[in-house]
């Protein structure tokens, strides 16, 4: 961050200066506001945005002014505290001159209040320095700044480097979880698969089972009906030794009715025997 080269060769460094007499305070008004002159430069902003930004701050500084431009025969003491006032606006002025070059456009200036300031401090009491002296005064301080600001860059810098090897290993973590991704992707697609030969398996076990419940249904069926007609075949065989058992004991009461016995030690033709029916009944 430097300075124009005009103003370098308006004033000449300390050495050469520093056995000269203090100038009048219209002199050093006119150098003040010649160094004011060098250091501004007519350009428009591009931007609306900056435009209004360039209008705010002219009014903060215009706030700020509290006497015309034009030196005035007030005479005031200067001290270190409206000395260190003065380099810090000056500063200030400075660097707000580089931030607007830096965004793109350069703003057109007015001779401000600390170079009136410092022109016309010129003194009864403790001796002010001359407008050279106030320039290395301030030059010193942006010295010290840009200094600050080379700390701050490489800093800057450093972090920048572990971020970039962040960004690395990062970027690193991302392809193995790419690749990771793929595997189960394609482990997710075998599972699909077999998925799908399972489910059509299972259908297919299922068709069977529901085949087997029909034919069991079937041969349940067709046992109920076996076993009925076996129930009924089973009621006409008794029916028919109970009616065999009827006509066995008619037989034998007719049979006793038309042989007389003489002698109950006799015996008959045809003993009475059990009916074979009612055995059988008793069997069942």
């Amino acid at each position: 961050m430097g300075l124009p080269a005009d103003m370098d060769r308006r004033h000449p460094p300390r050495s050469q200066t520093s056995s000269t007499p203090p100038t009048s305070t219209m002199s050093r008004s006119t150098t003040s506001y010649d160094l004011a002159s060098s250091i501004e430069a007519i350009s428009e902003p591009r931007s609306e945005y900056l435009r209004r930004a360039l209008m705010e701050r002219k009014q903060r500084r215009s706030t700020r002014l509290s006497v015309p431009h034009i030196e005035t025969p007030l005479v005031r003491s200067a001290t270190p505290d409206t000395l260190d006032l003065q380099a810090r606006r000056l500063e200030e002025d400075v660097l707000d001159d580089a931030w607007t070059q830096e965004a793109g456009f350069e703003e057109p200036h007015t001779p401000r209040m600390s170079h009136l300031r410092r022109a016309s401090t010129a003194g009864t009491g403790k001796h002010r320095g001359t407008p050279t002296q106030d320039m290395e005064t301030s030059m010193a301080k942006l010295e010290r700044t840009n200094f600050d600001l080379k700390i701050r860059v490489t800093m800057q810098e450093e972090r920048a480097k572990r971020l970039e090897i962040e960004l690395k290993e990062a970027l690193d973590k991302i392809k193995d979880l790419a690749q990771v991704n793929e595997i189960k992707d394609r482990q997710k697609e075998e599972q699909d698969e077999r998925l799908k030969d399972l489910e059509v398996e299972n259908a297919a076990l299922v068709s069977d089972n529901q085949e087997m419940f029909t034919l069991y249904d079937e041969l349940v069926l067709d046992l109920e009906q076996k076993d009925h007609a076996i129930t009924e075949a089973a009621d006409m065989v008794c029916e028919v030794e109970d009616q065999k058992d009827a006509l066995e004991a008619e037989l034998a009461l007719s049979n006793e009715k038309l042989l007389p016995i003489p002698n109950p030690e006799q015996r008959l033709p045809y003993p009475a025997q059990r009916p074979i029916g009612r055995r059988g009944r008793s069997h069942r």
